[in-house]
């Protein structure tokens, strides 16, 4: 039996145990999806709603699933759809609900729609969940099963990770500005924090976020690595942005909300082209194989976004490595000498689960 086998057959399982109306959490490129199909197949059920939250999951990435597990003969009998309409069925009866990357319904309207209603069973499964969110879970379904990444990576199940830190200079121009920034930060620290010192607070730190997002160096210096990656490998390299200028700048072939441009997402999926950027987009939910390398050329903080940003490159077989690299602005203080901006803790507070112990350190020096 292999590892994700195992993985399946212990889910089964725990949702049987569970009368099959549960909460399970799995990583991804652990099959989670598998999961869900095979326990549909087993309960043979007259009507499926499916739940999730792209429709690039709900019509493609699930439909490839199914033909994938020999359950396309499902698909007559399946209503697909995104939470975002998933108001419309709290009082409509299905035998089977699917919920598809359950985080992303974890709201009170959603809750309600999953706590009213006469489903007869209901697999709510989610590749990661918080605190706040497995306690929000449990007012719907207690939690049947729950693996982690970290965990499957040791056990063999997931592919290893290869952590890099490229760290790079802002020009004068961004090293300004960013000391700009800085400097407003100070002053309403030492403010008396009422109301609106924590509103102005909030809006430059969304200002902030917006010009780390949009670096021109950033651009060079991903632009290099692509390069690099590109005569080296020549393998699959997926580029995630901060804003989708950089995300058609960084790449020739770009795929977001603006730039819907699925005949190159297809081709990136096919092996036709082998470098996309990206924002959010392919954050969740899709299930492109042979991504080997992975670019951070823009981060936040937040956990989820990064781990499943990372689930992208972890399709790969156990004994293969993916290579994920963080992209690490460095400015020149006045005092200290040259300091990383606030990026690096960005990247420490979404990555503090990981193991990062073996990370390689790239320092880029311009060219000219």
């Amino acid at each position: 039996m292999t590892g994700k086998d195992k993985i399946l057959n212990e889910g089964l399982i725990a949702c049987k145990k569970h009368n099959y109306n549960c909460v399970v959490i799995l990583p991804t490129g652990s099959g989670k999806g598998r999961l869900m199909i095979e326990i549909a197949k087993l309960l043979k059920p007259k009507s499926i709603l499916y739940l999730c939250n792209t429709q690039l999951l709900r019509d493609k990435m699930f439909i490839d699933e199914l033909h994938k597990w020999d359950a396309a003969y499902l698909l007559p009998i399946i209503d697909r759809q995104c939470y975002q309409t998933a108001f419309k069925y709290k009082d409509k009866h299905y035998d089977l609900v699917l919920a598809d990357e359950f985080d992303a319904a974890l709201t009170t309207e959603y809750i309600k729609v999953f706590q009213n209603n006469t489903f007869t069973y209901k697999i709510l499964v989610s590749a990661t969940l918080d605190d706040d969110k497995k306690y929000k879970a449990r007012k719907i379904a207690p939690i049947a099963y729950e693996r982690h990444q970290k965990e499957l990576i040791q056990e063999n199940v997931l592919n290893n990770i290869q952590f890099h830190f490229v760290n790079f200079d802002l020009n004068d121009r961004e090293t300004h500005q960013y000391l700009e920034y800085n400097k407003r930060f100070q002053v309403l620290l030492n403010r008396e924090q009422t109301a609106h010192t924590r509103f102005e607070l909030e809006r430059l730190q969304i200002q902030r976020k917006q010009f780390l997002s949009s670096l021109a160096t950033s651009r060079t210096v991903t632009r290099w690595l692509l390069s690099v990656l590109d005569k080296k490998f020549n393998e699959k390299v997926l580029v995630f942005c901060g804003l989708s200028e950089q995300a058609d700048a960084v790449c020739k072939h770009s795929y977001h909300s603006i730039n819907d441009n699925n005949a190159a997402l297809q081709a990136f999926e096919r092996g036709e082209i082998k470098q996309l950027s990206v924002v959010d987009k392919l954050t969740r939910g899709v299930n492109i194989s042979d991504i080997r390398h992975i670019i951070m050329e823009s981060t936040g903080k937040s956990k989820t976004k990064i781990t499943q940003k990372i689930g992208r490159g972890l399709r790969l077989l156990a004994h293969e490595v993916l290579n994920v690299f963080f992209l690490i602005p460095h400015f020149k203080h006045p005092i200290h000498g040259k300091k990383p901006t606030i990026v690096k803790d960005w990247i420490d507070q979404s990555t503090k689960e990981m193991d990062l112990t073996k990370c390689i350190t790239i320092n880029y020096v311009n060219p000219q």
